[in-house]
């Protein structure tokens, strides 16, 4: 690129320019005021999106090689305000003034036009460094990104047509233009600058381009960004420590640790130059990274926990060295030190090399970075914290300086971002904020410390008595305080050791007083008052009366005790955050029926993080009584953000996206409300009235199905939400022309499950009501279709608990008796796909006696649930456990399924199993209309079309009639689907090649392996029927007569004249 020009080629350009677009001068342009010019000759490169195939938003200059400003020529970068050259700001995107002339667009586009009008618009100037190396160098890239309005004018640019920007005297904002490649403005991307540029000194008002919801996910970073730079600018902020200080320990650790130093070293000073050894440890890099003052606190610390956190270490008592954990500790040989030490370091500069030649510049390249570093790294390597450190001070724009899993969190969340659950991910996510604010290692540290203090824990505590009736959350409000119940414990300093709690000798206490013969409760509630016991300076109590919010407490003081008071146990804080009534966490249940419990949810957490620290923006959410409308609209766009699409669509189980949730609530808005057209439907959670309104929007005459899909979401919504009295529910007033318990059954192919489908589509009509589909397999077990506890990943993603993890049966369970409870109760179905493909028996479990059904489809004989299912329940339905010892599946819980009785490898089903089902069969040809005017093909030594369901039933004949098949094993009319007998107007199929595929690999694979097994050669007489691959070529080549001589006359053609 020519980046350096003299004043000469300038003017010879803008005397060009001049003379081509002199129709844009008017009173507020004149060529002559120009002083600076940059003419950009697209190619390829930036003239196209390469994904989409569409112009580019955005332009790159490289500015590799560009010398310092002399002899009147000037930088590339010059042309835009000094500000985006100073490196603290390299990762801003700053938005700029520019001016279009709507004529130029016009003229370039073709068309004629006297319009003198100019278009006010932006663009985002953008300098980065690519391809950085372990010293931070690397190529300088200037990105320019255009306006909506500049847009247009890109996309008439072809290649090697020009994008000219003007800069004029003492005007802060540009001008563009577009240039056809008949006139000659030079190549590559060059800028000119007048004698007169370098003391022009225009003030611009630069700003970073604003966040809104349909901008691309970096808006949430520099929202990020924006608010620590507006914390240190009106706080006054003074860093620990100064840029050059930070950047002279940073050259300070590369000349002794860079990855090329590492490499270098021999065997001999391997493991005392990176490990911890007996000896001197001042320049061991581990011990470095650790304990040197100025790295620790320059670039974040990785202090605590023992040395075997770096994988291997010598033990100064013994000489010997170590590798393991403190509970599994392992000596090793010198060799085998050696060897391990060489492993690690090599591991080390493995990931040090893939960092340096990644380019990050999205969450995307991250979670990308992450899975290659485990990879290649390895898994037991890539994410411990001294490896990270390293990386982080090698790489200073691409990994931000905190390598604390909790803390890497904290940061996000007090920023509104969701943490990835990758480490380095998130490390990312952080370093995008840092790079955006120009802020490098203890800067960004000591202002998030400044702003947000440390990481916070947040506790859920529950405010009621023992009845769960009365709130105690104002008392505790007026005292400054939260407290605990279960006084007669005594004081829980008793309770102190060195390790903490005894837990042990708690839950005694407490099983003595309260849980007599009871260990499980008393355990756990032991664990409840360690948990109170312990909270501190960086704990926050969410305060609950059931699911609703009451407040957050902050400033956590030190234990008290105090028997006379029913909350005998008491912590002072300070009431910091109030919510709205009403108001309650995005997973309510989280933490319910305990009284203090450690919240971990991460919708929760982002929830509690914005209300703890932006409490002002929930201000215009905040709403009485006195506006049910603004209330239920608020609460409704809560509950939408936890909801993800039902089993049906095509991105079923995917969240909502903002937009969609957006129209959701218009729709909803703009829905007048049955008898009181000057509400919306939003004025009311009375069910009965939103179904009216549903069947006003069904009776309309012209229909509107977009507002009444909203409105039905909203009745789903208040359904789901409604207070209840807990009461459990099984006879409801449902009414249904369908069978409760229903299997349908017949041949392959008849059409089982669409006829299924398609009954539940009409059973759920006009309701909320859902439904869940499984397919059974011979390993299907009771616990993996009613449920069972299983180990899960915690929200840090590298912890494991144990939860009940409910199948099918429970999950549809579940929704019909919160939806039986209600006053519009709705239908909820479980559909099961190959039922007898498994043993039902087994499956089924003590589920099998709740099956049959009395004269109102209730359960006629209950169960006792286990100790799992009921403390399950009460988690989702509410109440307590001894609520749901004996259950009955409700009648608005409806449970279908297929049936194949003669394929392979399925088990029969008992007597006494059979009886609780309504059978119904679906007869060979019973939907063949379906079908009857469709699916033609031409196939190979016939000269006419073959029809499909001709072909079956003539293939049906021969298997009955010469081979005594039962009808069980013939072919439905749906034994092939109908996307491969997908047909045009004259029914033709689209794709014979699909068809004809599918013909070889399900028809005569079924007919060759299962249906005529035992006589395969003698039904497929008219060829080499020794393997199946053989009567697949000479389907390719002969067609119908693989069935024999006489197959098409004596069976297809008799078919032919049975139709006619």
């Amino acid at each position: 690129m020519a980046a350096n020009t003299l004043n000469d080629d300038f003017q010879k350009y803008i005397d060009i320019l001049k003379e081509e677009l002199s129709y844009v001068e008017d009173n507020s342009f004149s060529w002559d005021d120009v002083i600076s010019v940059l003419i950009i000759q697209l190619k390829n490169t930036d003239s196209l999106n390469k994904k989409e195939q569409n112009a580019s938003h955005a332009t790159q200059i490289q500015l590799t090689g560009e010398k310092e400003p002399e002899n009147g020529t000037s930088k590339t970068e010059d042309f835009f305000p000094t500000f985006t050259l100073n490196s603290s700001f390299k990762g801003w995107r700053l938005s700029l003034p520019v001016r279009i002339n709507r004529q130029n667009i016009a003229r370039i586009g073709g068309k004629s036009s006297d319009s003198k009008e100019w278009i006010g618009d932006s663009i985002q100037i953008r300098r980065r460094i690519l391809n950085q190396d372990e010293t931070g160098k690397g190529n300088p890239n200037l990105q320019i990104c255009y306006g909506n309005d500049l847009l247009p004018l890109r996309e008439l640019l072809e290649v090697d047509d020009y994008l000219v920007i003007t800069k004029r005297k003492k005007i802060a904002a540009y001008e563009a233009f577009g240039v056809k490649s008949n006139i000659d403005l030079g190549s590559g991307k060059n800028m000119y600058s007048s004698g007169t540029a370098a003391n022009d000194g225009t003030v611009f008002e630069v700003t970073i381009k604003a966040s809104n919801e349909s901008e691309n996910e970096n808006d949430e970073y520099q929202r990020a960004a924006s608010i620590i730079s507006q914390h240190i600018s009106e706080s006054g902020l003074e860093f620990t420590a100064t840029r050059a200080e930070i950047e002279n320990a940073r050259q300070e650790f590369l000349s002794r640790f860079s990855p090329s130093i590492l490499e270098a070293l021999s065997e001999n000073e391997l493991l005392n130059n990176v490990f911890y050894s007996a000896g001197d440890n001042t320049y061991s890099l581990c011990c470095y990274l650790e304990m040197n003052k100025e790295c620790r606190n320059y670039f974040g610390s990785i202090s605590g926990g023992s040395a075997y956190k770096f994988g291997l270490f010598q033990k100064k008592d013994t000489g010997l060295w170590t590798t393991g954990s403190p509970q599994k500790p392992k000596e090793l040989s010198e060799q085998e030190a050696l060897d391990l030490g060489k492993e690690i370091v090599e591991a080390l500069i493995k990931g040090a090399r893939i960092i340096e030649k990644t380019e990050l510049n999205s969450l995307e390249d991250y979670e990308a970075l992450d899975d290659h570093l485990k990879d290649e790294v390895g898994e037991r390597f890539y994410n411990w914290a001294w490896f990270h450190k390293y990386y982080s001070i090698i790489f200073n724009e691409k990994l931000s300086s905190f390598h604390n899993n909790e803390w890497q969190k904290h940061v996000l969340r007090c920023f509104c971002i969701r943490p990835s659950e990758k480490y380095y991910t998130r490390s990312g996510q952080i370093a995008m904020i840092q790079n955006y604010a120009g802020l490098r290692y203890r800067e960004f540290i000591d202002a998030i410390r400044d702003k947000f203090g440390e990481s916070k824990q947040f506790v859920r505590i529950g405010t009621t008595n023992s009845s769960g009736e009365e709130s105690f959350a104002s008392d505790w409000k007026e005292k400054s305080m939260v407290a605990i119940g279960w006084g007669q414990t005594g004081s829980l300093t008793e309770y102190e050791t060195s390790q903490g709690i005894d837990k042990q000798g708690l839950a005694e206490a407490l099983k003595e007083k309260y849980y007599p013969g009871d260990d499980s409760t008393s355990t756990r509630k032991a664990g409840e008052l360690a948990r109170f016991y312990n909270t501190g300076d960086n704990t926050v109590f969410v305060a609950v009366k059931g699911q609703e919010l009451k407040g957050l407490v902050d400033n956590i003081g030190p234990y008290k005790y105090d028997s006379s008071d029913e909350f005998a146990h008491i912590k002072p804080g300070r009431w910091c955050v109030g919510f709205a009534n009403g108001e309650h966490l995005p997973n309510p249940s989280e933490g319910k029926l305990t009284s203090c419990f450690e919240i971990s949810d991460e919708d929760n957490l982002l929830y509690l993080y914005k209300k703890y620290y932006y409490p002002e923006d929930f201000d215009q959410d905040l709403v009485d009584d006195n506006d049910p409308e603004e209330y239920n609209k608020k609460m409704f766009r809560s509950w939408m953000e936890r909801q993800v699409k039902p089993e049906g669509d095509s991105d079923a189980g995917e969240a909502y996206s903002s937009n969609s949730i957006d129209q959701y609530v218009s729709n909803i808005a703009n829905t007048p409300l049955y008898s009181m057209s000057e509400k919306s439907v939003f004025f009311t959670t009375d069910i009965k009235l939103i179904q009216k309104t549903i069947s006003e929007l069904d009776s309309a005459e012209k229909k509107n199905n977009t507002q009444r899909s909203a409105v039905k979401k909203y009745l789903q919504y208040v359904i789901d939400t409604g207070e209840s009295d807990m009461s459990v529910v099984f006879k409801t007033n449902i009414k249904a022309k369908y069978e409760r318990n229903r299997i349908v059954f017949g041949a392959p192919g008849t059409g089982k499950s669409f006829l299924l489908k398609q009954d539940c589509d009409r059973l759920l009509d006009d309701t909320v009501g859902t439904y869940e589909r499984v397919t059974f397999h011979p390993d299907y077990t009771y616990s993996q279709f009613v449920g069972t506890y299983k180990p899960v990943m915690d929200s840090d993603g590298r912890s494991i608990r144990y939860d009940f993890v409910p199948g099918p049966f429970m999950r549809v369970y579940v929704d019909a008796l919160k939806s039986a409870r209600t006053e519009a109760p709705q239908p909820h179905l479980l559909l099961i796909e190959e039922i007898n493909r498994a043993k039902v028996a087994a499956v089924f479990g003590d589920v099998f006696q709740l099956l049959d059904r009395d004269a109102d489809g209730v359960s006629e004989y209950e169960i006792q649930a286990s100790e799992d299912i009921r403390r399950y329940l009460a988690k989702e339905l509410g109440g307590t456990e001894e609520k749901y010892k004996k259950i009955r599946i409700p009648n608005n819980m409806f449970i279908w399924a297929t049936m194949n009785s003669a394929d392979q490898g399925v088990y029969p089903m008992d007597t006494a199993f059979k009886r609780r089902w309504n059978f119904e069969y679906l007869g060979i040809d019973e939907k063949e209309k379906d079908i009857e005017n469709i699916g033609k093909v031409n196939i190979a030594k016939y000269d006419e079309p073959v029809v499909w369901n001709r072909l079956r039933k003539a293939i049906n004949t021969k298997m009955s009639k010469d081979f005594n098949i039962n009808e069980d094993k013939l072919m439905g009319p749906f034994f092939l689907s109908k996307k491969v007998l997908d047909s045009d107007e004259n029914g033709m199929i689209k794709d014979p090649e699909k068809f004809m595929d599918a013909f070889k690999s399900k028809v005569i694979m079924y007919l060759y392996e299962d249906a005529v097994k035992q006589s395969k050669r003698k039904f497929f007489d008219g060829c080499d029927s020794s393997k199946y691959s053989s009567v697949c070529d000479a389907f390719d080549e002969i067609g119908m007569n693989i069935f024999g001589a006489n197959f098409i006359s004596s069976y297809y053609e008799q078919k032919r004249d049975d139709a006619e």
